[in-house]
């Protein structure tokens, strides 16, 4: 053994040492991986997109609708399987893939990350495409440019265009009012919850208004504005009540959470009397009282309406009063009341006058102030074939001490999304899934109806031990 001077260390450390680096290789040395199965467990970052995105993952996000398939790629779902939601970056993937596949018609890209310039790929897309329906709820779009917005004018496939959620600039409006000119295919334009005044609304109505558009469905809900802005409902119900009386296309007009009241409601229903095409109405959670619901039903008898949505509003029981007499006459089939202040002699007077030639495919009512004899002419309505029991957003079921209660049927929420929602006339259809109730055909209004066992699909042989006599009576 000796001492190297210049590291200090002895001739037998050296060998050690290099022994010491040689254990370290040994694992890459002996155990020898294919290459197949070194691709898949380090992956190159640059390639992550790729890789997320490949034409499988795709192929298996399709759906299948009813003339094609729709590929959907929603952010939520998107994040749970890639740990990330879809950016510009990954639009040449989906696009590619949706030109190579002729048959995807729909295309859902809600809830993700695409910013101006990715819509501005699809209007150059949609020039030479089949797609029908481009859904970008709740993206980063800002600005609409207007060289998009030109090709979106030309493209003649498209027929509905969702933007809902985006918070849109208000030179978006003149951009999207260019291409609404210009286009005669698009029938469903969604702006729900975009960063609109009523004068940008004013640029899209002067727009269908101007060209006669073929749009049947406008969705202008929640307008946000700018922090402190204030809307002007009574400017909003000037420029509805021109879209009404000049467009012989739109079918469904969705105006929730707009603070419309009823002296706005007046002016809309001016032009209400001047159409003839409007099939769905949706006023949801706006500030319409009895002075509203009434002015509503004095044009109902002659009006198309088919589709009523009043959920969330002030009306009490002078409203449900004057829209009973309106109701043998008119063409309602849905009817929407829920979480109003409508109490028992209101909805006696409508339950007692709901007998029309085509019955009331869906009647809410749960979130008013009625107790236990509005449930019992409920039930006498059932018994007579007036009212399907399906169509109630309550089930009614019987204590142990024979009083008769209600609760919320869940059922009711996912049907009204669709009830709301199509305008290819679906609304107007009976449910598939109704439940089975006996019939019982009453001849003399005056029965008591005491005797009578009901069977229902939840509880076993409930007895009816209420009294129906002093209720019948109610006109």
């Amino acid at each position: 053994m000796y001492m190297d001077s210049l590291n200090g260390k002895t001739s037998e450390e050296e060998p050690s040492e290099k022994n010491d680096e040689s254990d370290l290789f040994i694992p890459t040395m002996v155990i020898k991986c294919p290459s197949s199965s070194i691709k898949k467990t380090h992956i190159d970052p640059s390639e992550k997109t790729i890789k997320s995105l490949s034409r499988l993952y795709l192929t298996y996000s399709c759906v299948k609708v009813c003339n094609g398939y729709e590929l959907s790629l929603k952010g939520e779902r998107v994040y749970k399987k890639l740990g990330r939601r879809i950016n510009d970056l990954d639009l040449p993937i989906i696009l590619s893939h949706v030109a190579s596949e002729g048959d995807i018609l729909s295309l859902d890209l809600a809830n993700n990350m695409i910013t101006d310039s990715g819509f501005y790929m699809f209007c150059q897309f949609l020039l030479n495409s089949n797609l029908k329906n481009l859904n970008l709820r709740n993206n980063e779009i800002v600005n609409l440019s207007e060289k998009g917005c030109e090709m979106l004018g030309r493209v003649t496939c498209l027929k509905r265009l969702t933007l809902s959620g985006n918070h849109l600039a208000q030179k978006s409006a003149e951009s999207l009012k260019l291409a609404l000119k210009a286009n005669k295919s698009l029938e469903v334009l969604e702006l729900e919850g975009v960063d609109f005044y009523v004068h940008c609304v004013n640029r899209i109505t002067d727009a269908l208004i101007e060209s006669k558009s073929n749009l049947k469905v406008l969705n202008i809900s929640r307008l946000l504005g700018i922090p402190r802005y204030r809307l002007r409902s009574y400017y909003l119900a000037d420029m509805l009540y021109a879209l009404l009386v000049a467009n012989p296309c739109l079918v469904e007009l969705h105006v929730e959470k707009n603070a419309i009241t009823d002296h706005d409601l007046i002016r809309l229903v001016e032009g209400l009397k001047r159409n003839r095409t409007l099939v769905v109405l949706n006023l949801t959670a706006n500030f319409i009282g009895n002075v509203g619901l009434e002015r509503i039903a004095l044009i109902l008898p002659k009006s198309n309406l088919q589709v009523l949505l009043l959920r969330s509003n002030k009306i009490g029981n002078q409203g449900a009063i004057a829209l009973s007499k309106a109701m043998p006459l008119s063409k309602i089939l849905h009817l929407d009341l829920a979480h109003n202040r409508i109490e028992d002699v209101g909805f006696a007077n409508l339950l007692w006058t709901i007998k029309k030639p085509t019955p009331l495919y869906t009647f809410y009512i749960v979130g008013n102030n009625f107790t236990k004899q509005t449930l019992e002419i409920i039930h006498v309505q059932m018994l007579r074939g007036k009212i399907i029991p399906d169509s109630l957003d309550i089930v009614l079921y019987w204590e142990e001490d024979g009083s008769i209660r209600c609760s919320h049927n869940p059922d009711a929420e996912e049907y009204r999304k669709q009830m709301a929602g199509l305008f290819d006339g679906s609304h107007t259809l009976k449910k598939n899934n109704l439940l089975s109730y006996p019939i019982i055909n009453v001849l003399e209004p005056y029965n008591p109806l005491i005797s009578v066992l009901v069977h229902y699909p939840s509880v076993s042989n409930p007895k009816i031990l209420s009294h129906y006599k002093d209720h019948i009576g109610v006109k």
